[in-house]
C-alpha cells in the first residue's frame, strides 16, 4: 500500500525524533557526568538513578522507536477515519509516548541488575557471566514465544485508545526484545558499537521477509558474539 504524505510525515517525525535521540546519546557518552564506567567494561554500574535514567530514555529512544514506524503507521490508518489527520497525528505521537513509557519502565531492571552483579563480576568471571546472558539471548531467539511476540510486532492492531495500545506494543515489543537488552547490558552498557549491533539485529528481526529467518540470523550473531566475549575481543 503506497504512503500518504501526511503517513510519510507520521514517519518522518518519529525517524527525526528517534535521530535526535542517537544525538543526544552519543554526546552523553564524551561526558557521562555521574555516570563514570557505563560503557568502559561489563556490568559497569552508574551509582546515580537520575543520570542513568536521563541516559536510558534516549538510548531506548534512538534504538527502539524507528522499529515501531510500521506499528505506529498502522494505527493512524485505523484512527484517521475517526477524525483529521491532524488528529490522527497527535494520537500517533501519544502512541510512542506509550511505547516508550514501557521501555522506560523497563530501565528499572538492569539498574538494579547491574548494582547486583557488578559488584560480583570482575576479570575473567565478568567475561563468562557475559558470554552466558549473550548465549541465553541466542537460544530465546528460536523459542515459541520469542516468535510469538514478533510475529505479533509484524502485524500490529490498529484502534483503541492511543495509550493503551502504545502500551500493548510496548508489552509485546519488550516481549521481542528483552534478551537482546540483556545482551546490551552484559556488553556494556553505553558502549556505541554494541548499541549499534543490537539496534541492527532489531531492525533486521523487524524487516526481513521471513520471521523465522530473521530470528536465526540474530542467534547466530549473538553466538559469535559470545565467542568473542570469550576471546576478549570487545570494540
Amino acid at each position: 500500500m503506497p504512503f500518504a504524505p501526511h503517513e510519510l510525515a507520521a514517519a518522518g517525525v518519529l525517524l527525526a525524533a528517534a535521530g535526535a535521540a542517537w544525538v543526544a546519546t552519543i554526546l552523553r557518552m564524551t561526558g557521562m557526568t555521574g555516570m563514570t564506567g557505563m560503557g568502559a567494561g561489563l556490568w559497569s554500574h552508574p551509582a546515580d538513578p537520575v543520570p542513568y535514567f536521563g541516559a536510558w530514555i534516549p538510548m531506548m529512544t534512538a534504538m527502539m522507536l524507528p522499529s515501531i514506524v510500521p506499528a505506529a503507521l498502522q494505527y493512524e490508518r485505523a484512527i484517521r477515519s475517526q477524525g483529521g489527520w491532524r488528529t490522527a497525528l497527535s494520537l500517533g505521537a501519544v502512541f510512542a509516548g506509550g511505547y516508550l513509557l514501557v521501555w522506560a519502565a523497563a530501565g528499572v531492571v538492569p539498574y538494579a541488575a547491574l548494582a547486583l552483579i557488578g559488584s560480583l563480576a570482575g576479570g575473567a568471571a565478568g567475561r563468562y557471566l557475559a558470554a552466558g546472558v549473550i548465549v541465553v539471548a541466542a537460544v530465546y531467539q528460536l523459542v515459541p514465544p520469542k516468535e510469538a511476540c514478533l510475529r505479533r510486532l509484524r502485524v500490529p492492531r490498529g484502534g483503541g485508545s492511543a495509550l493503551f495500545a502504545g502500551l500493548e506494543c510496548g508489552r509485546w515489543c519488550l516481549g521481542c526484545c528483552w534478551a537482546l537488552m540483556a545482551s546490551l547490558v552484559a556488553l556494556g552498557l553505553m558502549s556505541l558499537p554494541w548499541m549499534l549491533l543490537i539496534w541492527a539485529l532489531v531492525m533486521g528481526e523487524r524487516l526481513l521477509p521471513s520471521p523465522r529467518l530473521a530470528m536465526a540470523g540474530v542467534a547466530a550473531v549473538l553466538v559469535t558474539a559470545a565467542i568473542g566475549v570469550l576471546a576478549g575481543i570487545r570494540p
